[in-house]
């Protein structure tokens, strides 16, 4: 008894965020005249840009802190100029 109580703990613990995870993601709308706004372009396709730089410069071994610092400051100042 008590081992079915601890599967059923466990499983109503684990259950709710794997079903969360299995749902489709919402996508936001587009635009009132139907098409993305050359920003909704821009911020995507720049930020998997500059994490695929990222991870290229983190998988060398040498020294790269000042490059990849340089890269997360990209990223800063593009968000910083998307917020409202």
């Amino acid at each position: 008894m008590l081992a079915l109580l601890n599967v059923l703990l466990v499983l109503t613990t684990i259950l709710p965020p794997i079903l969360r995870r299995a749902q489709p993601v919402a996508r936001p709308e587009p635009s009132s005249n139907g098409n993305a706004g050359p920003a909704d372009e821009f911020l995507p396709s720049a930020v998997i840009q500059i994490a695929d730089k990222i991870d290229v410069l983190n998988g060398d071994p040498g020294n790269r802190a000042p490059e990849i610092q340089a890269e997360v400051d990209r990223l800063r100042k593009l968000a910083q100029s998307f917020e409202i």
